[in-house]
């Protein structure tokens, strides 16, 4: 089973994306893994720039902590170096979620699905 932890990640910028009802949340934490995911408008999910959150990857399913909990179902269809980072591609329904790392996550594979939970801490 692969279950993957990242916290002490703070919001840096909550931004429109370039594609209608979308916004990307841009979070970096202390050890230089950065994380950027998408959220629709009608989620009714809100972010503030300072807020920390959590992220949470795993094989099997991941219960929600409460009602704010941003959970999904991901495919990792790639891993790309840039800048000295791997950077692992996820999509969940057509949203991004993309985390940028110094170090290699163990336990991913490419073209497998992950559950994810994003919650504020």
């Amino acid at each position: 089973m692969t279950q993957i932890t990242m916290e002490n990640l703070s919001i840096k910028n909550v931004t429109p994306s370039i594609i209608p009802s979308i916004f990307d949340v841009k979070a970096h934490a202390p050890n230089g893994l950065e994380v950027l995911f998408e959220y629709h408008r009608e989620m009714e999910l809100s972010y503030k720039e300072g807020e920390e959150i959590s992220l949470k990857l795993s094989s099997q399913k991941i219960p929600p902590k409460n009602a704010s909990s941003f959970c999904g179902k991901a495919m990792l269809y790639t891993v790309k170096q840039k800048e000295g980072l791997l950077v692992y591609l996820f999509s969940a329904g057509g949203l991004i979620l993309r985390i940028s790392s110094p170090k290699q996550l163990e336990g991913l594979e490419i073209a497998s699905e992950y559950y994810f939970c994003i919650d504020k801490t």
